[in-house]
């Protein structure tokens, strides 16, 4: 069972390593359950690994369908994918086809 309050305790001293470290525990014991994704994605955010908790809070979808999971990938605004992978995100040409995507609605 994850132990809320000694993660708590972790994170409000800055120890984010160690508390991920324990939420990753969890998750090998538990890998079905979706709330120690959430924990864990939340712990990684704080320690500002904004990539590395996407990833662990779509890992975690996978399991579970789980609303609070879906409100903070919706918070964190995920990147649509750039039209021209060899060129880079801020490119002009990615960035005017990007546009005409979105605006038709297109998605890969």
């Amino acid at each position: 069972m994850l132990n809320q309050d000694r993660i708590q305790e972790l994170v409000k001293s800055g120890r984010y390593d160690e508390a991920a470290e324990l939420c990753r525990e969890e998750v090998e014991r538990e890998p079905a359950k979706s709330d120690n994704y959430l924990f864990l994605g939340r712990i990684l955010m704080a320690a500002d690994r904004k990539r590395e908790a996407i990833r662990v809070f779509s890992d975690g979808l996978a399991f579970e369908d789980n609303a609070k999971i879906r409100h903070e990938l919706n918070q964190l605004g995920r990147r649509r994918f750039r039209i021209i992978s060899s060129l880079s995100r801020e490119h002009l040409l990615n960035r005017i086809l990007g546009k005409i995507s979105h605006t038709l609605k297109l998605s890969r």
